[in-house]
């Protein structure tokens, strides 16, 4: 008896191609790739360096990209750039960093300025105060709830299991 042919599966390359533009295609897209450019390009290029180097990649349909365990990114830390969430091994705050994506979407190219430098900084030098600098109580403030919150605590669940 004949063997029969297997389908090919998709390959792990153009899976990761197609979740990694997935930001591309949502509904905030026009916002995220015209006002928050520079943060939502720069978030792009994160995304496409840290899945070459084998980071997971989930996607939040009709809000944004999880890149979870990248290794460019130091363990326990997040940032979101743009519809692009991006964590090192060992980070799972991702509601708190969609927060930082609506203050993207807001802010648009005054993100960096009034955001992400102040964020970084922080992060660095205080280490243990971060959460109290204004710039993280507003992600808490606008940070995922509901249904958003629960897709992406699933799919992170998901994606480790």
């Amino acid at each position: 008896m004949p063997e029969l042919k297997k389908e090919k599966p998709e390959s792990t390359g153009s899976s990761r191609l197609r979740f990694i533009l997935w930001p591309l295609l949502q509904p905030w897209a026009l916002v995220d790739f015209s006002w928050g450019i520079f943060q939502s390009l720069a978030g792009l290029v994160l995304a496409v360096l840290s899945g070459l180097l084998g980071a997971r990649l989930i996607p939040i349909p009709g809000h944004c990209l999880i890149v979870a365990s990248s290794r460019l990114m130091p363990a326990h830390s997040g940032m979101s750039q743009g519809p692009y969430l991006l964590g090192g091994p060992g980070f799972d705050f991702w509601t708190h960093e969609y927060g930082h994506t609506y203050q993207s979407r807001l802010l648009g190219p005054f993100y960096l300025l009034i955001i992400g430098i102040p964020s970084l900084l922080s992060a660095s030098l205080r280490p243990s105060r971060h959460g109290a600098v204004y710039t993280e109580r507003w992600a808490d403030a606008w940070a995922a709830k509901g249904e958003v919150a629960l897709r992406m605590k699933q799919a992170a669940r998901n994606q480790s299991a």
